[in-house]
């Protein structure tokens, strides 16, 4: 966890003039025919609140549905669009859980 929190730090520190910074933090540990993962909420939760820290609007999604991870992804990509526009966005985009 230091080296991710090392790299949001970085990360943030070229970003910093941005005055619109955007975040999609999404953690899937609920998966049909597996066990259910606790990691990857844990984690969503955490990335959340160190974005949020660092002056983030952050969307989160939560053991979501297919039709609730593209619905987020859609708001946030119109976010950007919207922030490009008027040139003072910074956008990070966090997934945690098993992409198999």
């Amino acid at each position: 966890m230091k080296k991710l929190f090392t790299i949001l730090f970085l990360f943030s520190v070229a970003i910093s003039f941005a005055q619109e910074k955007h975040a999609l933090v999404i953690g899937n540990g609920a998966y049909r025919n597996i066990s259910r993962l606790s990691n990857p909420v844990n984690d969503a939760n955490d990335m959340e609140a160190a974005l949020k820290e660092l002056g983030f609007s952050v969307d989160k999604v939560l053991d979501g549905s297919l039709d609730e991870i593209e619905n987020a992804v859609i708001r946030f990509r119109d976010r950007l669009k919207y922030s490009k526009r008027r040139k003072s966005q910074g956008s990070c985009g966090f997934g945690s859980g098993n992409a198999g």
